[in-house]
């Protein structure tokens, strides 16, 4: 993802914006164990990384203004 963000292939916002969103989600209402090891297990369980990374910055659907593409990002971390 980082390689992809330097090499300009995709814009930071949508994923950021993506694994923020689930993120805080996941550290205020945790489904097993304390806030901090759900988020923890919810970001880097390989699941998310392949949606904010590859999916949601898709050319055909990501929008082209930078609010657009955070705005995006935090509904498609909502629907996660």
């Amino acid at each position: 993802g980082i390689y992809l963000i330097v090499r300009k292939v995709i814009n930071w916002q949508t994923p950021v914006g993506y694994i923020a969103t689930v993120a805080v989600l996941s550290f205020l209402f945790p489904k097993a164990g304390s806030g901090l090891d759900w988020m923890l297990y919810s970001i880097f369980g390989g699941g998310l990384m392949l949606g904010a990374i590859f999916m949601a910055t898709d050319y055909s659907t990501t929008p082209s203004t930078n609010l657009g593409r955070v705005l995006f990002g935090i509904g498609a971390g909502l629907l996660m």
